[in-house]
């Protein structure tokens, strides 16, 4: 591949794949999505398995048994969270994606329970919500350190009313990883 870096005529940089590497890389993201997938609660077959995807999202009557991961907000806040957690060398792609098997993938359980609203059967709406979300599943997957957890759990409490979340900080501060440092 070819890098052109003539900007006599104009200030953009060229670069042209070619159709292997289109292809190999097609592969690469289909396969990591599928991973994914699989790692978040096998949403795939469950989807296929089940009579009704809405049986799948939100269960009628049984809202917090629905799959997180048939939510958008929770499928960019995921994305979000291990892409951190990999750029920052906190966990590999195999880490991240071990941790997130071990979830428990109803919406009425943490860290989920940050969007959703358990008395009324519908999600939380602003970006308070979201964003505690992303902060809940860093603490989840790789916590830097526990006055990270701390200020999730505070946070969780102050926007959910008096709700005390249902994961320690001590369960939470097992889950501690060194952050790599550059010299």
């Amino acid at each position: 591949m070819a890098l052109s870096t003539d900007t006599s005529y104009t200030n953009k940089v060229t670069v042209s794949a070619t159709d292997q590497v289109l292809d190999e890389s097609y592969v690469e993201l289909s396969n990591r999505i599928d991973q994914l997938l699989v790692a978040c609660g096998d949403v795939r077959k469950r989807m296929e398995t089940a009579k009704a995807v809405r049986d799948v999202r939100a269960p009628k009557d049984k809202e917090g048994d629905g799959h997180p991961f048939m939510r958008p907000i929770v499928q960019v806040t995921v994305a979000r969270a291990v892409r951190f957690l990999i750029e920052q060398e906190q966990l590999t792609w195999d880490e991240a994606l071990e941790r997130l098997s071990k979830f428990d993938w109803r919406m009425a359980a943490p860290p989920w329970l940050s969007v959703f609203v358990e008395e009324k059967g519908t999600m939380a709406a602003g970006k308070g919500f979201s964003d505690l979300l992303y902060k809940l599943l860093l603490v989840h997957l790789a916590p830097r350190n526990k006055a990270e957890i701390h200020r999730a759990v505070v946070e969780f409490k102050a926007l959910k009313g008096a709700k005390k979340y249902p994961v320690s900080e001590e369960e939470l501060a097992s889950r501690l990883v060194p952050v790599p440092t550059t010299a």
